[in-house]
């Protein structure tokens, strides 16, 4: 269903209209404008401003169409309220509140709510906790060993924490190795890197 509004008809309709029945508005006693409600039925809310310039506005187009397009009546209203003068403006002001007024004395119980409305939705689904979350693989090359050559053999022995502290002399400076890349080729014909300290070809520091 298209929701635009055509702007020809608009302006037919505002042609069309007499404006001398709509400044000053042609329906204006707030008796006529605040319906009696009995029995169970809801009061409806007061006539704000604007919905007593389009109450007359349909009114008047009513007068030669039988059943006028009210989203064009809509959009004919507020264009006929953003070319009207202040002085216009404020007799639709006045006669707003006069039927706000009346409304409040009629139903002194009345307490507008929005209408409940049927949404139909799909919900999205429930977020994993965060222990069900799969770890990101890591950007950094897993080395592959070659063929014969288990991780038990690359990996050294652990050395015994402070076992030569106590006949390490006094004067005793620690080296440092930095660490190369080898890189060679497998007996599968691909290319592997390690990373490995050669203590022959690098320099102390």
């Amino acid at each position: 269903m298209s929701t635009r509004v055509d702007l020809e008809l608009v302006e037919y309709y505002i042609s069309r209209l007499n404006r001398d029945r709509i400044f000053p508005p042609h329906i204006n006693n707030p008796e006529e404008l605040v319906p009696d409600v009995t029995g169970s039925r809801r009061p409806p809310r007061p006539l704000n401003v604007f919905l007593l310039l389009r109450k007359n506005v349909a009114e008047e187009v009513r007068r030669w169409i039988d059943r006028p397009n009210m989203r064009v009546v809509s959009k004919a209203s507020s264009i006929l309220w953003s070319l009207s003068t202040q002085e216009e403006k404020d007799i639709y002001h006045r006669l707003a509140t006069d039927v706000k007024n009346l409304h409040g004395t009629r139903y002194p119980d009345f307490r507008y709510t929005l209408p409940r409305r049927q949404l139909s939705f799909r919900p999205y689904p429930r977020s994993p906790p965060e222990s069900e979350f799969t770890p990101r693989p890591s950007s950094t090359p897993t080395f592959i060993p070659p063929a014969g050559i288990t991780r038990e053999l690359m990996t050294p022995p652990p050395s015994p924490p402070n076992a030569l502290a106590p006949s390490l002399p006094t004067d005793y400076v620690p080296v440092y190795f930095e660490p190369e890349t080898f890189t060679f080729i497998g007996p599968d014909g691909k290319l592997y890197q390690c990373f490995a300290v050669n203590p022959y070809t690098t320099q102390m520091y």
